[in-house]
């Protein structure tokens, strides 16, 4: 009879070991699950960072070739594009691991804007498949006397874009869902 008793105490309680079991499975996949989740959204929040990174570089490359073209060369100094012996073009040397061709071209667009204002724009490839959208605003209606001379304002919109050069058409208009944009502005 004692036999009897213990044995269906032990035969209640088996059971138990099972529920405790699945119990502690569902907590230890739940806290990985969680722990996954936590390092996917930190992924893809580190590539965001990144291609919004490579955007930036594009925008100064831009920048940096611009200021080349107008400060060393004078190429934007008035309403006609001159730029040496490749008249209608911009380059920028080689590039980080620049297009093709290792040289940033492109050609140049100028519109006369009122007055005495004229906006020069040009693409460049950069890095990869990332490029720069470049304008350049030279404005004589807001003249700054330096001694004798007067120089122009001068305006610099460098945009750069992570993805989205088009070898084709010589510009940043591929479409890319992950396309990034970041733009410098700079007046001097």
């Amino acid at each position: 009879m004692i036999y009897n008793i213990m044995r269906a105490k032990k035969s209640g309680d088996r059971g138990y070991t099972l529920l405790f079991a699945v119990l502690v499975s569902a907590l230890v996949l739940g806290v990985g699950v969680s722990i996954l989740n936590i390092a996917r959204k930190e992924l893809l929040l580190n590539a965001g960072a990144r291609e919004s990174q490579y955007a930036f570089y594009a925008a100064d490359a831009g920048y940096e070739c611009a200021v080349y073209w107008d400060v060393m060369k004078g190429s934007f100094a008035t309403s006609t594009w001159t730029a040496n012996s490749t008249s209608g073009s911009v380059q920028c040397g080689t590039l980080l691991n620049a297009t093709p061709s290792g040289i940033a071209t492109a050609a140049i667009h100028d519109t006369n804007q009122s007055g005495n204002a004229y906006t020069f724009t040009f693409a460049i490839p950069v890095a990869g498949n990332a490029c720069a959208i470049v304008d350049i605003t030279k404005d004589y209606k807001q003249v700054v006397s330096i001694g004798n001379a007067y120089a122009a304002t001068t305006q610099i919109l460098s945009r750069g874009y992570n993805v989205g050069w088009n070898n084709g058409a010589l510009d940043c208009s591929k479409i890319n869902t992950s396309k990034v944009e970041r733009a410098l502005l700079i007046n001097y």
